[in-house]
C-alpha cells in the first residue's frame, strides 16, 4: 500500500500592501469619526515607484506614513504604520524612528486599527522610536520580521 503524505499549508507571508490596507482603513475611520478636523490628519507617500521624481519634488526619506496635528495637545504626531509579519530593512526603519523623534512632538510605529483609534482618542499607545531603534541595533542582520512583542 503506498501512503501520501499531503504537504503543510503555506504559511501566508504578508505583502506590502496589507500596511497600505490598514492605512486606508484607519484614515476612512478618521474621517467619518473625526469630521470636525478632516485637517488634522493627512498622509505622506514617501514609497513606492518613482522615489527619484519624489526625492526631486521634496520627498524626505524617513518621513513617517501619516501625520497627526492635535493643536489642543499633543502637537504634531507621527505615526510609522508596520503590517505584522512583515519584512523590513533595519537601516530604513532606524531612518524612521530618526525622523519621528527629531522632527514630530511624539508618535511611534503602529500595526493595528485599534491601536490608532487609541491614539486618536488621546492615548499614547504606539512602539517607541528608541526602542525600535534599539532593537534594530542589536540584530545582526540587514532585515527583520516586524513583531510588536520586540518593542513592548
Amino acid at each position: 500500500m503506498i501512503t501520501v503524505e499531503s504537504r503543510p499549508p503555506k504559511r501566508r507571508v504578508p505583502s506590502a500592501n496589507e500596511e497600505a490596507k490598514l492605512q486606508t482603513e484607519c484614515n476612512l475611520w478618521y474621517l467619518n469619526e473625526w469630521r470636525q478636523h478632516p485637517k488634522n490628519l493627512w498622509t505622506t507617500f514617501n514609497e513606492g515607484k518613482n522615489v527619484s521624481q519624489k526625492r526631486s519634488m521634496g520627498m524626505v526619506p524617513g518621513v513617517s506614513d501619516m501625520l497627526y496635528y492635535e493643536s489642543w495637545g499633543r502637537g504634531l504626531i507621527g505615526l510609522e504604520f508596520k503590517y505584522p509579519n512583515t519584512k523590513h530593512d533595519v537601516k530604513h526603519l532606524i531612518t524612521q524612528a530618526l525622523w519621528i523623534s527629531e522632527v514630530c512632538d511624539t508618535g511611534g510605529f503602529i500595526d493595528d486599527f485599534y491601536q490608532f483609534q487609541r491614539i486618536i482618542r488621546g492615548e499614547n499607545c504606539w512602539y517607541s522610536p528608541q526602542k525600535v531603534i534599539d532593537y534594530c541595533n542589536s540584530v545582526k542582520t540587514g532585515s527583520i520580521v516586524w513583531d510588536r512583542s520586540k518593542f513592548v
